[in-house]
């Protein structure tokens, strides 16, 4: 069924609705000035409103990653290397090559986080002092920015309940706020843009809280192992469960 003209620009304006209450005021607004209320597809969006509007994505976590992103890295590795007229064993044999290709990707991306040390914007932070030598490159460069990203970032109220305190966080030249919660006694922290439970890095805005508070060092529960220098260490699982056996030509070079 067609969607009338300009449907889809305003559906796009409410993709990244920061609350659920919002958005789904919004998607009802949405839906009546339209009225497309019988529409299938809608509906079946709708229905899987999880998978694509942020106020609902920002729940599951994403390391980062797209759904798609993985796929279309390797599709476009593959067609770069292919044409139509190759027969089967081509195919393989050029396929086994794109493989090989990423693997020694992944073994150089390896060795410089285990050889090379980012720089840091500040060397007298003893937060990315200690994340300097903790992080991958690429782990550290997006905690640095949110780091910086804190001086940004305005404490505007705060309250206390018991021993939680709660703190309304604004951007400087930019809308909405933030509600982060914190807890002096164990250093636990959350933030309503939900940044840690996507990607597993701490926002700004609890960043600016844990400078507030005089918390210079990351605590254990915030440094995840898959953005660290030993992700690879230890038993590697599939997502069956069965252990990933290495190979060992790969540890070797």
């Amino acid at each position: 069924m067609t969607l009338p003209p300009g449907f889809d620009k305003d559906r796009q304006s409410i993709v990244y609705a920061l609350e659920e209450e919002k958005f789904e005021e919004a998607w009802s607004q949405l839906i009546s000035s339209y009225d497309v209320h019988n529409n299938p597809w809608l509906t079946s969006m709708y229905n899987i409103k999880e998978k694509w509007a942020w106020c609902y994505v920002k729940n599951a976590c994403k390391l980062g990653m797209r759904s798609t992103q993985l796929s279309e890295s390797v599709n476009a590795d593959v067609k770069r290397c292919t044409t139509p007229n190759l027969n089967i064993n081509e195919f393989f044999t050029t396929f086994d090559k794109v493989v090989s290709e990423k693997r020694d990707k992944e073994l150089k991306l390896e060795f410089d986080s285990r050889q090379k040390i980012p720089r840091m914007v500040n060397q007298s932070a003893p937060i990315l002092r200690q994340l300097v030598l903790t992080y991958t490159p690429n782990a550290f460069d997006i905690f640095q920015a949110q780091w910086d990203l804190q001086f940004s970032v305005m404490l505007i109220q705060r309250d206390e309940e018991g021993p939680l305190y709660i703190y309304i966080a604004h951007m400087i030249d930019e809308e909405g706020e933030w509600r982060i919660e914190f807890k002096p006694d164990t250093h636990e922290i959350s933030c309503t843009c939900r940044m840690f439970e996507t990607t597993r890095i701490l926002c700004c805005h609890a960043l600016k809280v844990y400078e507030s508070n005089d918390v210079r060092i990351m605590p254990e529960q915030y440094i995840i192992k898959r953005w660290t220098r030993e992700a690879r260490s230890g038993v590697v699982y599939d997502v069956r469960g069965s252990e990933i056996q290495r190979d060992p030509k790969l540890e070797i070079t």
